[in-house]
């Protein structure tokens, strides 16, 4: 009996040593990948990005106009939804 407690005891330690050493060794690769992309998240950028034209804001301010009305639209009258109970 006293054979099969050590060896018990034993493995359970040895597990616990692993998962120890198999968690930091997890938590340091995603410590690396997180360094990695903030790396590359802060790396300046080769290419040149083409300006923003007064057209495209145009356009995008004309696409936020339509968007509004809309929803002003829908928001004067919802649509009708039947009850379900019925």
């Amino acid at each position: 009996m006293r054979a099969i407690a050590t060896t018990t005891w034993r493995f359970i330690v040895v597990i616990a040593i692993l998962s120890t050493f198999v968690s930091l060794g997890y938590g340091f690769l995603k410590f690396q990948a997180t360094q990695q992309t903030l790396e590359e998240a802060n790396a300046p950028v080769s290419a040149v990005k083409a300006k923003f034209s007064r057209a495209d804001f145009d356009a995008l301010v004309a696409a936020w106009g339509a968007r509004a009305v809309r929803y002003q639209v829908t928001e004067a009258a919802p649509p009708v939804v039947a009850d379900p109970s019925k």
